[in-house]
């Protein structure tokens, strides 16, 4: 599970219609949740077994003042353990892997002076293990933070001042994955601002650069991307037309959510003199570069986190609209699924046992149980909530998809036949396109597996003046759908 980013207090974000969201096959099939309250004041991460990390208040007795510390919160017992890492003192944590172990990082300073950084993993027994760090630059001073940890070992290391996902300071930072104890790899360059927010158990890493020279303006000027095997940075903002984006989380699918500037700007204000920005709830395909915008109408829409299933959480504040003044809005807490409809719903609908009267404002993190942590208010104040749901939640991937349609080829020259079809299926994760020789062949063969978001595919392995009939398929972990429409062609000389 990735480590929860620091929120982008500037970048707040709303929910679909009533109407659309209740006609929505997502908000039908949304389960019940029921609500607790977390004695937290922050939280930094949350994994698989309903262990969230972050700040709380200890409790204590005798001559002892209360203060907000860095502690583990565990759901499943309601133990609240305090940590020793603190600000500016001992190890500081900042992800939590599947297994309950701690990822963070701690700075002392040798004999002469010289800032020295380790790398810490706290096991669930609380004791602790130190391993070197990447290498930085004596003249930075800021710390490392650990930002995702999975089971595999693999973690997520950025170079931060601890302020990157809320304020910009154009200096060029890095960011590293690794094993723990290494070899760390650097992601980016030296001349980058990078700002990595969260990384899947395969190693793909997402964030947010800009190159230093440029940093500043709008948004700092960061744009969404990934990270590919040998380091480099994928741009997944790609030709959108706002100034700024950041992909928040990634699953193991490789899908990432977070938001884009739409480009639109409400009217001007006292505190915002070009308007504010209109955020778009984004999904990106990490592997195709492919986005999709899951952003209700008139609303800025934010995505935080996002399972194996698909179940995607945020934020949506309405109204916003382009050019008109902003009133009063409303931020609320939201949950869909990007293999189904990509409707968001709001979440305060779906409480079993809100006798606390929470009002839940954002949803910041989901595991794969389905469980959630969300920020807003209830009876005692603002705060933070568990969502548990009272039901395994519906999984898309456990559904073979629908086959693909309208399935034409053209002949664009000789030996090539291009395909495109309709999809119809969201919860595809691959296509297979399949061939035979002849105009009533039957003995199909594949011969290429593409993206299940492909909707056309070159092949040039045809022979010239030659039938074939093509037909495709379209798969998920739960097997291959029957077959699409068969289209046939006989190509040119």
């Amino acid at each position: 599970m990735s480590n929860v980013k620091m929120h982008d207090l500037r970048a707040v974000v709303f929910m679909a219609a009533a109407a659309a969201l209740a006609a929505s096959s997502w908000a039908q099939s949304s389960p019940v949740y029921t609500v607790q309250s977390l004695p937290l004041s922050a939280v930094s991460a949350f994994n698989d077994q309903g262990q969230v990390l972050g700040r709380g208040f200890l409790p204590c007795s005798g001559l002892c003042t209360l203060s907000d510390s860095a502690v583990l919160y565990d759901s499943r017992t309601g133990t609240l353990t305090g940590l020793s890492g603190s600000f500016g003192a001992g190890a500081v944590y900042g992800a939590l892997d599947a297994q309950g172990r701690l990822g963070g990082s701690q700075t002392t300073r040798d004999g002469t002076g010289a800032l020295v950084r380790s790398v810490v993993v706290r096991q669930p027994d609380g004791t602790t293990a130190t391993s070197a760090a990447p290498l930085l630059d004596a003249t930075l001073g800021f710390p490392l933070q650990v930002r995702a940890f999975h089971a595999n070992g693999q973690m997520l290391l950025q170079h931060t001042d601890g302020l990157d996902q809320i304020a910009t300071q154009c200096v060029p930072y890095q960011a590293w994955r690794g094993p723990v104890g290494g070899p760390w790899q650097a992601l980016g360059t030296a001349a980058q601002r990078v700002s990595m927010s969260g990384m899947n158990a395969a190693g793909v890493a997402v964030g947010a650069a800009v190159a230093a020279a440029s940093c500043g303006g709008e948004g700092g000027g960061y744009k969404a991307v990934a990270a590919s095997a040998a380091g480099t940075l994928i741009d997944l903002h790609g030709s959108r037309p706002g100034a700024f984006s950041r992909a928040s989380a990634v699953n193991d699918l490789g899908y990432a959510v977070g938001h884009a500037d739409s480009g639109q700007r409400t009217a001007p204000d006292v505190y915002a003199p070009q308007g504010r920005p209109i955020l778009r709830a984004m999904v990106w395909n990490t592997a195709t570069r492919s986005a999709t915008d899951l952003g209700p109408a008139g609303a800025l829409s934010r995505l935080n986190g996002v399972n194996n299933r698909g179940e995607v959480v945020g934020v949506t504040v309405a109204p916003m609209l382009a050019g008109q003044p902003v009133a009063t809005t409303t931020s609320t807490a939201v949950i869909g699924n990007l293999a189904t409809d990509g409707l968001l719903t709001d979440l305060n609908r779906l409480l079993a046992n809100n006798t606390a009267g929470w009002v839940l404002q954002e949803a910041i993190a989901i595991n794969a149980a389905g469980q959630i942590v969300a920020r807003g208010t209830s009876a005692a104040g603002s705060g933070y909530a568990l969502l548990t749901p009272t039901q395994t939640p519906y999984d898309p991937y456990a559904v073979v998809p629908t086959a693909p349609a309208s399935l034409l080829v053209t002949l664009p020259a000789s030996r090539q036949a291009r395909l495109q079809w309709v999809n119809t299926a969201r919860n595809a994760t691959q296509l297979r396109v399949e061939r035979c020789r002849g105009s009533r062949c039957t003995d199909f063969a594949a011969v290429a597996v593409l993206n299940g978001e492909a909707t056309t595919w070159l092949d040039t392995t045809v022979a010239s003046r030659t039938t074939y009939r093509w037909r495709l398929r379209a798969g998920n972990a739960a097997g291959w759908s029957a077959p699409g429409n068969i289209a046939t062609a006989t190509t040119l000389r």
